[in-house]
């Protein structure tokens, strides 16, 4: 997606209009959100040769739109599935954009005077893209995925903006732009690097556990689906639309003790609050999400459940089975 979004604005900076407005048509079908930034680039001019307002926004939305009716068809939802398992909160939304805007640079973006009208549309795909994210009410994943698209629209248009000013003015606000991203390399950049190392270090330590299991519930299926052959349940609802269909976002779906019997569920996996140890007895623990802490709480976890072993920090996994397993 991000490369389809790359090619879209700089084949609108060459003045390919239709190829522009058919990849960002592409993107806007892969990534629903990316609709709003789409439908910006069609509204505003090109480069060069404008196109028919019908047909660039016929070649920006069509697929995207198509994409909805085969949904429609197939599953009986116009609308992604992630919109039923993750309820939109526009104040988190808010707090999701604000972060991704400070983080990505888009200030080197804000400028007024002298431009040009296809520069001008990527300053409002840009600030397009943003409202999508606040409607959306931001995500539950780090490192601000949902900006990741409207990267090089930033880019391109920062590079122009920047360009075209005064030196005087165009380092400081570069500086500016800049100063998110080097945080944000400094402060998330080590701890992102190690996701996949510390992934291993769970499989390998968990993986024996696991073996004998038939049915798993998990949050965090990734890890838990290299390490296992038996069937998951995905307790975030990401990929089991019976889960994604309950009310909450994806860390807080309140799971009922049926849904876990009918799946013949015959071990939990359970995020330890990082920070905090292992209580003694394991489901006075602090959980790490919510969905953890209800089915401990409400599902009377710890009678049906025994602890069968743990990964080590920092990140303490439990791997509860029946007490007779």
């Amino acid at each position: 997606v991000l490369g389809l979004a790359a090619v879209a604005v700089a084949a609108r900076g060459l003045g390919r209009e239709a190829l522009a407005l058919s990849l960002a048509g592409l993107v806007a079908a892969l990534r629903p959100e990316a609709v709003l930034w789409a439908g910006a680039l069609a509204l505003m001019p090109g480069r060069e040769a404008t196109l028919p307002r019908a047909r660039a926004l016929a070649l920006a939305l069509l697929p995207a739109l198509g994409v909805a009716g085969v949904r429609l068809a197939v599953f009986g939802r116009l609308l992604p599935l992630a919109i039923y398992a993750k309820t939109p909160e526009i104040g988190h939304g808010l707090r999701y954009a604000a972060a991704c805007a400070l983080l990505t640079g888009p200030i080197a973006l804000v400028a007024w005077q002298n431009l040009p009208g296809w520069i001008r549309g990527l300053q409002l795909a840009v600030v397009a893209h943003y409202l999508a994210i606040v409607l959306a009410g931001g995500d539950w994943m780090p490192l601000s995925r949902l900006a990741v698209t409207v990267l090089p629209t930033v880019v391109l248009g920062a590079a122009y903006v920047l360009g075209a000013g005064r030196l005087a003015w165009s380092l400081p606000r570069l500086g500016l732009a800049l100063a998110g991203q080097l945080f944000a390399f400094v402060q998330a950049g080590p701890a992102a690097a190690a996701v996949g190392e510390r992934r291993l270090a769970v499989i390998a330590e968990l993986a024996p556990l696991l073996a004998s299991s038939r049915s798993v519930a998990a949050l965090d299926i990734g890890w838990v689906g290299v390490a296992t052959d038996a069937d998951i349940v995905d307790l975030a609802g990401i990929t089991d639309p019976a889960v994604a269909a309950l009310p909450g976002g994806h860390t807080s779906k309140r799971i009922p003790r049926s849904l876990l019997e009918a799946r013949e569920v015959d071990t939990l996996v359970l995020l330890v609050r990082p920070g905090t140890a292992v209580a003694e007895p394991w489901h006075e623990s602090a959980f790490a999400r919510y969905v953890e802490e209800w089915l401990v709480t409400q599902s009377a976890a710890d009678v049906h459940f025994a602890l069968g072993g743990q990964s080590r920090p920092p990140l303490q996994n439990l791997v509860l089975r029946p007490p007779s397993v």
